[in-house]
C-alpha cells in the first residue's frame, strides 16, 4: 500500500502496529522510527501526534530515537501551542 500511495496516515498505521501489537518482534522499534519519521516529514511537523510518536521511542526499551533529538522534537511540539 505504501508503495502505492505513500501518505502519512498508512506511515502512522505501520508505526502502531510495530511498536505496540509487534514490538517483541526483533526490529519493531527501529523499523518503526522509520515510519513514524516519515509521517512527521509528510506533515511538515504540523501534526502533533505524529511527533509524540517519536517521543514515545525515546522511553522503549530500545531507545531508538536519541535524548538529544528528543529535546528539538519537544520543543516543536512547544512552540506549535
Amino acid at each position: 500500500m505504501l508503495l502505492e500511495e505513500e501518505n502519512a496516515q498508512l506511515h502512522e498505521l505501520a508505526f502502531s502496529l510495530l511498536s505496540q501489537p509487534l514490538c517483541h518482534t526483533e526490529g519493531a522499534y527501529f523499523a518503526s522510527l522509520y515510519h513514524a519519521r516519515k509521517a512527521v516529514e509528510l506533515t511538515d511537523y504540523k501534526n502533533v501526534k505524529y511527533m509524540e510518536n517519536l517521543l514515545f521511542l525515546n522511553i522503549v526499551p530500545d531507545k531508538v530515537i536519541s535524548d538529544e533529538e528528543t529535546h528539538e522534537i519537544a520543543k516543536k511540539i512547544i512552540l506549535f501551542y
